[in-house]
């Protein structure tokens, strides 16, 4: 008895890990897009680039009103929280 519960407790905790594994690279395959692709989307939406920070390019957005930061490296996938900040931040929705 002892084993049976053990043996269904070891089967469900991998079936849990597939589905997070699974759902994982769902979610990274459908977010993916990399800096100039951003770039493109708001400038399409009438955000322009107001100055080179000194890390980052500043853009300005006339939706929201706020300047936001992209990146120098246009070949490099965005992150998805620093997708959302630029999305939020921008009011575009990417």
């Amino acid at each position: 008895m002892r084993r049976k519960i053990l043996l269904k407790k070891i089967n469900q905790s991998r079936n849990d890990i597939k589905i997070n594994i699974f759902a994982a690279r769902k979610f990274d395959d459908s977010y993916s897009m990399k800096y100039s692709e951003v770039e493109r989307k708001v400038a399409k939406f009438g955000c322009y680039f107001v100055r080179d920070g000194k890390k980052h390019p500043i853009w300005f957005s006339p939706i929201t009103e706020k300047e936001f930061q992209l990146s120098h490296h246009k070949s490099e996938e965005v992150m998805f929280g620093t997708l959302k900040k630029i999305s939020r931040d921008s009011g575009v929705k990417l």
